[in-house]
Formats: C-alpha cells, structure tokens, sequence
C-alpha cells in the first residue's frame, strides 16, 4: 500500500482489472479532486471501493483493507475500452423488464407505483433499474468460513505480478483472458504429464464465493484447455476436477482448476501418492505445444 498517494483527493479504487488508460479517463471524467487508483496501488484511506459482486468473505476482507470507503458493487460495459463486468441486475435488465424494485415494506412500495404511473401516463419508455424501498434489508446467510491463512503470500497472485520461482515460470502460462488464466501445473501424477490449472485472475479462495461472472470465464477457459489439449496431446480423454477447503483436499487457497490429460489405464485417481514436482524444463515442451493450439495471449498485460 501507499499510505501517500491521492493527498487531498478523493481516491477511487478499482477492484475490477481496468487498463490504465481507462482509469486516467475515469479520473477525467470525475474532474479535479479525483484520483483512479488499481486496487494493487491503493491507500488503506481510499474514499470509494468499485467492485464487481463478490461474496461476503470477499467484502468483508474488503472492508477490513479500506475500512473508511464507501463499497459500491458495480456492473459495467463499454465496448470502447474492452470492459465488460456484468452482474444480476444487467442480465435482469437485458430481458426487458420497465423496472426493478426492491421493497421492504409495502408502505414503501406505493411512492414506486406512483412514480411509475406518472411515468406511464407521460409515455416515458424511461427503464427504472434497482431502486430500493425501505430500509430493512433482507436476512444474509452466514458466510462459510475462510480456512485462508492471515497475510497468505498467494503463488497465483504473485505470478500476475511479475513474482517467479521454480515452480511458477512466465513459460508456464498458456492462456490469459480478462478474469482467468491457464499454466501448466508445476506437480504432475505419473501418468498424466503436461496437466494444467485454469484460474481466476482476481484472488477467489474456493468455489463458495466466486462472483458468477468470473466463474463463467474459468470454466469458459477450462473447456478451450481441454478441447486444445485433446487435440495437441497424445491422450485418449480429459479429466478435471477442483478441490475446496482442506477436507477437499485444497492446498493453495486460489480457486484453481485441474485439468489432466487421460489415457487408458492411467490409475490417476489411485496414484496421489506418487505426485512429483516438475521443473521448467520439463513443462516447457508441454507449455509450447499447448499454447501454440490455444493461440491465446500468454502475458498479463
């Protein structure tokens, strides 16, 4: 963090991965006394928090990182700069209803009716999208606890930033879109070399809480891993799975998926015991001939 940066202006954090350019022209917009940070460069005193729809988990470490900002859940589109970050309300918007209202009580629901009937008595094709009456929210379940440890030093995160060791090689990755990635996995079982990880970009600890946005686009990723890899591949099918919490037998709390090579005979599931770390050298050949299937970005941008 940079307890420094903003001064007196008001700091906006972006937690979606906008390009610098779109953050200069935001700040623009906003006008003088603006400043558009990425969340990576954000000061813990920042005022506004944009974020798509997270979970709780997410929103409450959020809030504990910026415990002074306002936290807006935001979906955006803008063709323009290639920004697409939509949410519940844009794909209940895209059916076509006139308006969206959330009323906690009725007393609160007549004032929206009215409104709406001026609207339509004037012939207003106006669309009315989330407003909100009352003032008492719906009850929110109880989020499943993080087993995440405090400060973790995540491998995935740090790759995106420029961070390798031998298990985590900028030659490792084959595949990179807006909200996930695919590398090579740096730990293979005997008969299934060459097995991948697709990832969520943003830091996701399981399955529980992934916003449904991001988790669309690893498993859109996963499919084009698999159906690359069984066509560069020597096998015969493709297997994945995904593990979550320690039970589940997770060991790096990133969201990650598995995607192995099959062959018959291969015993995958019989032979976690003889699981090897590889080396870069070992994983190159497979990294080349999968991304060169792929044709893919393989950099973060």
């Amino acid at each position: 963090m940079h307890a420094s940066l903003g001064g007196s202006a008001v700091v906006v954090v972006t937690a979606m991965p906008l390009s610098k350019q779109a953050r200069a022209d935001l700040s623009d917009l906003l006008g003088d006394g603006y400043l558009v940070v990425d969340i990576k460069e954000a000061p813990s005193t920042a005022n506004i928090l944009l974020t798509p729809v997270v979970s709780g988990n997410l929103l409450g470490a959020l809030r504990a990182e910026f415990p002074d900002a306002r936290i807006l859940y935001t979906e955006l589109h803008d063709d323009g700069y290639g920004i697409s970050f939509p949410g519940p309300v844009s794909r209940i918007a895209a059916k076509g209803p006139d308006g969206y209202f959330v009323a906690h009580a009725l007393e609160s629901l007549s004032p929206i009716v009215q409104s709406e009937a001026r609207l339509q008595l004037s012939g207003s094709k106006q669309q009315t999208l989330l407003q909100l009456g009352g003032s008492t929210p719906e009850p929110v379940r109880e989020p499943i606890a993080s087993l995440e440890p405090a400060g973790y030093d995540c491998p995935f995160c740090r790759m995106q930033r420029g961070i390798f060791n031998e298990h985590n090689q900028p030659g490792d990755v084959v595949a990179v879109t807006d909200h996930a990635y695919a590398r090579i996995a740096p730990k293979w079982w005997p008969g299934n070399p060459g097995a991948v990880l697709v990832i969520p970009r943003e830091h996701h600890e399981n399955l529980y809480g992934i916003p449904t946005h991001v988790g669309h686009a690893v498993w859109d990723l996963t499919q084009q891993v698999a159906i690359a890899m069984r066509r560069s591949y020597p096998c015969a099918g493709i297997s994945t799975r995904q593990h979550n919490e320690s039970a589940g037998n997770q060991d790096v709390w990133h969201l990650h998926v598995h995607v192995f090579p099959r062959t018959e005979g291969d015993d995958l599931y019989l032979r976690h015991r003889e699981a090897r770390w590889v080396g870069p050298d070992e994983r190159m050949p497979y990294a080349e001939v999968l991304a060169a299937e792929l044709r893919a970005p393989r950099d973060f941008g």
